[in-house]
């Protein structure tokens, strides 16, 4: 940030390096645009970066910088060889070098090492691989945020933006897209996933949706289906209420039956008791009765002839006896 930052014709930032051994050659490469520092629509298809000079004992990298307005300067930091010694950073502005230590307020710039990514469970990327639509894509590696923001990073399915939603140091979340996109490579039948982390480029591989076959059940049979199973739905609930109607039903017939029950009972416990009550009044009379008067007894030949001739009025023995006379006085005898 600055002031003024509109007006340089040629602002560069630079890395100052050691090296042993010096790359020769001064190629210079198309200058981006400032559209390029905020992300492209499709990854690059190489390392953007321009190859470092040798400058006497030093090593320059340097990448040119975009004014995005005139308090601010956007600038890429310059990929450097892995075997080099980095020194500093400077701004070179028309000519005028400014420290990145003066620029940050003492703040001093490192370089970090390259992420690594790779799927999760998986060690090769020769197979395709699968992915739900609506699944959030879940990429391993290590050191993915040194040096480097979530807005930063970006994903791509083929031709298609996979929207980075996190970036941890072991973990990149990134939603897809829902419909396969079309292969950033027309040569590929699947699209591929490529991560673009400043100058890096990771290609992780082939993509392949997990979608669904088409239905070989035709309409007018799953219509059908629809209606048979609505029809079932409907027989189902009615046999349901008169299930329901009838256990109801019997329900008040039992409470009913439960009702004449205790009814009857207490009838009976009611008529019990009178008719006790009853007995022992008689009984109480009678036994008053038998105390005032006494037992009766019948003589023996009336006992007899109740026993031998019961319920007659007209008992034989009260006849005439034809007997002869010698006989009669025996016979009266034992009958009287």
């Amino acid at each position: 940030e600055g002031t003024n930052l509109d007006v340089v014709q040629q602002p560069v930032i630079k890395a100052i390096l050691e090296q042993e051994k010096m790359p020769t050659g001064k190629s210079i490469q198309k200058k981006r645009s400032c559209d390029s520092l905020h992300g492209p629509h499709a990854p690059l298809s190489s390392a953007s970066s321009r190859p470092c000079v040798e400058v006497g004992d030093l090593l320059e990298c340097w990448e040119p910088c975009c004014a995005n307005s005139s308090t601010l300067l956007l600038c890429p930091s310059p990929a450097v060889p892995p075997n080099a010694h980095f020194r500093h950073l400077v701004f070179e502005l028309d000519g005028f070098h400014i420290p990145f230590s003066n620029a940050s307020g003492g703040q001093e710039f490192s370089y970090k090492p390259n992420p690594h990514l790779r799927w999760p469970g998986r060690e090769s990327t020769g197979r395709p691989f699968s992915l739900k639509p609506g699944n959030v894509l879940d990429i391993e590696g290590e050191g993915l945020n040194l040096g480097i923001s979530k807005n930063e990073v970006r994903a791509f399915i083929g031709n298609s933006v996979c929207t980075v939603k996190t970036l941890t140091l072991t973990h990149l979340y990134c939603e897809p897209p829902l419909q396969p996109p079309q292969p950033f490579n027309t040569s590929s039948v699947l699209p591929e996933f490529i991560v673009q982390m400043g100058n890096l480029r990771l290609d992780l591989g082939r993509v392949r949706y997990d979608t669904e076959p088409p239905s070989s059940f035709p309409p007018q049979a799953q219509i059908g289906l629809g209606v048979g199973a609505a029809v079932l739905v409907v027989i189902v609930l009615l046999l349901i209420l008169m299930y329901r109607r009838k256990s109801k039903q019997a329900l008040r017939d039992y409470n009913k039956v439960l009702v004449q029950l205790e009814n009857m009972e207490i009838s009976v416990g009611d008529q019990c008791r009178k008719e006790f009550t009853d007995l022992m009044t008689e009984m109480t009379d009678l036994s008053g009765e038998l105390e005032g008067s006494g037992i009766p007894f019948l003589d023996y030949n009336t006992y007899a002839q109740r026993v031998f001739f019961p319920a007659q009025g007209d008992v034989p023995l009260r006849r005439v006896l034809d007997l002869p006379e010698g006989r009669r006085a025996t016979v009266e005898q034992g009958l009287g």
